[in-house]
Parts: C-alpha cells; structure tokens; sequence
C-alpha cells in the first residue's frame, strides 16, 4: 500500500500526480477510449500497443473495449511495477497483470510521452 482510502481522487488523477480531483474523461460521443485517448493526448501522452522498455508509462486497463482503469509504472523493467489508486479504496503497487479481473477488464494498452 502506498496510501490510504481516500475519496478525493482517482486512478486517473493520481497516473498524471494529482490527490485533490477525481479526473475521469467525459464520453460525450459513446467512446470512453477516444475519450481517454484526448485526455492524455492533452497532456503530452499518447497510447500505444506495448510498454516501452523503459521510461514512463501509464497502462490503460478496459472491458470490452471500455476504459475501467488506469495504473502508473513505478519502477522499470526488470522489477517492473504499477502503482494503482483503486477507486475511492487504497492506492497500491502490483504487478502489471495482477488487477486483469473482471472488475478492471484487461490491459489494453500503454499511454507514453511525446
């Protein structure tokens, strides 16, 4: 665990380093993932198939195509580690597979700078 429950924010707003907003895209035209994509797009990321060897990068997790969540990666290859705020629920580190569930889907891609 890396911090306690807190309401004020979310997985998205803790992948970009804010603790004082829930940040969650609006899907006004029924795609949560260009949605998500124009989010991060706005911020200098962009998604991609596979994580880059090393560096910074977001993991982008989706249920059918949806996003559910996102997790930021903490250390690099070889003791690669995510960092993830679970809702309104802890923030922890984990293995990049470990939260693929049906609650957060599975890992569809990564967001990188540039």
């Amino acid at each position: 665990m890396t911090a306690e429950a807190n309401r004020e924010y979310n997985c998205v707003a803790s992948s970009i380093g804010r603790v004082n907003a829930w940040i969650w895209p609006p899907d006004r035209a029924g795609d949560g993932l260009a949605a998500m994509d124009l989010f991060y797009a706005s911020l200098g990321w962009r998604r991609v198939p596979d994580p880059p060897a090393e560096g910074e990068a977001i993991a982008l997790f989706a249920r059918s195509g949806e996003p559910q969540h996102v997790a930021r990666r903490v250390q690099i290859p070889p003791d690669d580690w995510w960092e993830s705020k679970l809702g309104r629920d802890l923030r922890i580190v984990h293995r990049l597979r470990e939260l693929e569930s049906t609650d957060y889907g599975d890992v569809l891609g990564f967001y990188v700078r540039g």
